[in-house]
């Protein structure tokens, strides 16, 4: 069985600010482009040192189908949303390693409250 792995890019920050439950992040057009090549799961974590929480978003599935999400031509960013209601937590911990261990050939993430 040949193993899966999950990236992780960590951003930390004092206070993320928020607009109608989403919370917008400036990537890097290098690291989009690096990002979408990868054939393993990319999973953007946005740290709120202030409240002690984490938002995560699953980079592949959501420029994924979305042409409208990709960076202009000579873009240096393209701006993603990660929801608010995608809080890191414990269990949502547990479902991405349990996925990996099955070695699903598509990895889908599902949102935990």
């Amino acid at each position: 069985m040949s193993r899966r792995l999950v990236y992780w890019q960590l951003k930390a920050s004092e206070s993320w600010s928020a607009s109608g439950g989403r919370i917008p992040f400036d990537l890097d057009v290098r690291d989009y482009n690096l990002w979408l090549e990868e054939p393993n799961p990319v999973i953007l974590i946005l740290y709120d040192a202030g409240l002690r929480r984490a938002y995560w978003l699953h980079i592949q599935d959501y420029f994924t189908g979305h042409r409208s999400r990709h960076p202009r031509r000579e873009a240096k960013t393209v701006r993603v949303w990660v929801p608010e209601r995608q809080r890191l937590s414990r269990r949502t911990i547990r479902h991405f390693r349990e996925e990996k261990r099955r070695g699903l050939p598509d990895l889908r993430l599902r949102v935990f409250r």
